[in-house]
């Protein structure tokens, strides 16, 4: 990892001042212990794709990359997978967000992402006016605009999850789940520059409420059981085999 757990949990709490705007998210900065691991009956307690190293943190994005451009059913492959994932993110400060993965105007997701992101096109007065009870604004979770992207990654995952979900045809929560990017925690990111990670559970909640609506209007596709571990380790043809080393 790029440093110590208990150092990403102990800024967390020296740092929760800065999120004075906001009392939920100074809360869950305050109640980061030394190891916040917990029994996997709760995942958004496991460990977080935060707390391991490079290697771990870029596998499940390059599987997802593999699984939909090469290796799913034909019905579900989509040789532009990347790069339209890619396209999809420049285009989500544009006053109608991507029109790469929609037709149907921005999304919730990329109005978030674009108040985190020092309020790119004064995203934040739609999102308040287009979704007044969303806890990004009743919690006051992005400080009515005046935040910074460093301040809080999580904006960043969602929209990210929300758009390869809908470039996939199917609801990727679960897959994005198992793999740690979903946890109830606070932690400083040290990789290439500091940045924050903070998520409460209102957070949560309501990205999985959004997420399985996508699935009840019939956008996406519940993922099957099993799916989540057919992408992520089911064709290891494609990878060199372990060598054997000699004792000698």
């Amino acid at each position: 990892m790029s440093q110590p757990r208990r150092a990403m949990y102990e800024y967390a709490r020296s740092s929760s001042s800065v999120y004075s705007y906001s009392s939920d998210m100074r809360n869950a900065c305050l109640a980061m212990e030394d190891s916040a691991i917990k029994p996997f009956t709760d995942p958004t307690k496991a460990l977080a794709y935060t707390e391991v190293s490079v290697g771990e943190t870029l596998t499940p994005l390059i599987m997802l990359y593999n699984y939909f451009s090469h290796w799913a059913p034909e019905a579900d492959r989509k040789p532009d997978f990347a790069p339209d994932w890619y396209e999809a993110l420049r285009q989500s400060d544009d006053e109608n967000g991507s029109t790469i993965e929609k037709q149907d105007g921005v999304d919730k997701y990329e109005l978030i992402c674009s108040a985190q992101n020092s309020n790119k096109n004064s995203k934040y007065a739609v999102l308040a006016e287009k979704y007044p009870n969303s806890c990004w604004v009743t919690e006051n979770y992005l400080n009515r605009g005046n935040v910074n992207w460093y301040d809080n990654s999580v904006p960043a995952i969602l929209n990210y999850i929300r758009k390869v979900s809908r470039l996939s045809g199917y609801n990727l929560f679960p897959y994005f789940e198992d793999w740690g990017f979903l946890r109830v925690i606070a932690l400083r990111i040290g990789d290439y520059g500091d940045r924050n990670y903070v998520m409460t559970q209102k957070m949560y909640d309501e990205f999985k409420a959004d997420m399985d609506q996508l699935v009840t209007d019939g956008v996406l596709k519940a993922m099957p059981e099993g799916m989540s571990k057919s992408i992520s380790c089911d064709y290891s043809d494609w990878f060199q085999e372990k060598p054997v080393i000699s004792k000698q």
